[in-house]
């Protein structure tokens, strides 16, 4: 499932860019997502403690081919559990399209919420709420890591240990050892389809964002897939994410190059959402 995490991440997902070439909007400059200044060495600050995120709220847009600002993305870590006797943190994602993209294409409001441990980000269940124009659909995934099986709605799924839903899964790599030559290869499940994610730091790099300059870490995120027997490691999309090179490991940008053009989620100013 090579496509499932750029799907998640991108929120409005391939399906919706595609339209989005019809109705220009105003341009945006190249600079303010553009990675200068690399290094292919660098010490990685200690690992983020996901106790120490609550509270956190980051802005992000999401801009297409550096020309249309299609949607808008908000990450926030909140306390709440799903029972009693647990201590979760609740991690929420939720976007929706602007401009002439909600006005004349689709007005998206979407809502993911995670309830992970806050010790190994490992969730217990996972809410998707999506309202795309008509289309209404609420799911769940409840996660059974002893027995590894994900209940998805109705259906029970077998994972691998370890397996976290994709926004999960974002917060989990903030919390990684991102020192040069490491590697990891994480489970995920989006829908009802488990994937693997082969996560590699690449290079330390100035990434400029709506906040001015940050220095930053370049981590790739590819799949690996089966093909009869063998096993194939995808970079199609050229999925990447800079973290910021400091002890908060917040995700500045996520670029992405499918074949309708480059994808940045772009973190921006904080604004009221509607």
């Amino acid at each position: 499932m090579r496509h499932k995490l750029l799907v998640m991440l991108l929120v409005v997902g391939a399906s919706l860019v595609t339209q989005f070439q019809a109705h220009p909007q105003s341009s945006i400059p190249k600079e303010t997502a553009t990675p200068v200044a690399s290094s292919a060495s660098w010490i990685s600050p200690p690992p983020l403690k996901l106790t120490a995120a609550v509270g956190e709220r980051l802005d992000y847009l999401i801009s297409w081919a550096d020309y249309l600002i299609a949607a808008r993305v908000q990450l926030e870590v909140k306390q709440g559990s799903t029972a009693p006797q647990r201590e979760d943190l609740q991690l929420h994602m939720q976007a929706q399209t602007v401009g002439v993209v909600r006005s004349i294409i689709l007005a998206l409001d979407d809502k993911f919420i995670s309830y992970v441990d806050p010790q190994s980000v490992l969730p217990s269940k996972f809410e998707k709420h999506l309202r795309q124009g008509q289309r209404r659909v609420d799911s769940t995934i409840t996660f059974d890591h002893k027995a590894q099986t994900a209940q998805v709605d109705e259906k029970s799924v077998p994972i691998e240990p370890e397996t976290r839903d994709v926004v999960a899964l974002l917060y989990y790599i903030r919390t990684l050892d991102l020192s040069p030559g490491k590697q990891y290869k994480l489970s995920a499940i989006f829908e009802d389809k488990p994937f693997i994610v082969l996560v590699s730091p690449e290079q330390k790099a100035v990434v400029e964002t709506a906040k001015g300059p940050v220095e930053a870490i370049e981590i790739a995120l590819r799949s690996e897939e089966i093909q009869g027997w063998r096993k194939k490691i995808n970079d199609d999309y050229r999925l990447r994410l800079w973290l910021s090179n400091d002890e908060k490991r917040a995700p500045v940008l996520i670029t992405a190059r499918p074949p309708f053009g480059e994808i940045k989620v772009r973190l921006a100013k904080p604004e009221p959402w509607a």
